[in-house]
């Protein structure tokens, strides 16, 4: 069906918002194509008293060479941050052989 408030065609998605602490700095990288990029892992708690609970999210962030990619790899360890985000699945083999499923984000 089309959308009356776009002219454009609906397309799925999945977004997440996360609020937590920054495990490590961001760590520049570079994909299999020679783009560089930002990974880093955020930290995120819930529940309270003996019920306290963390949730770990593996962030990825394209930003281009200048200032913002500068003031993203200042950020120390510990730092509160607000992720918003473009959610995916993916499977993969673990260190020890075994298959495993994660959840990547890629910050926007």
């Amino acid at each position: 069906a089309a959308r009356t408030f776009s002219s454009t065609a609906s397309r799925p998605i999945a977004r997440i918002t996360i609020i937590g602490n920054l495990a490590d700095s961001p760590e520049l990288r570079a994909s299999s194509t020679g783009r560089e990029y930002l990974r880093y892992a955020v930290a995120s708690n819930h529940g309270s008293g003996e019920n306290r609970k963390t949730s770990w999210f593996n962030v990825s962030c394209f930003v281009p060479e200048g200032n913002a990619r500068d003031f993203y790899q200042s950020l120390p360890k510990g730092t509160m941050v607000m992720v918003e985000g473009d959610a995916t699945m993916s499977s993969y083999v673990d260190s020890e052989g075994k298959p495993r499923q994660g959840l990547n984000i890629r910050q926007r």
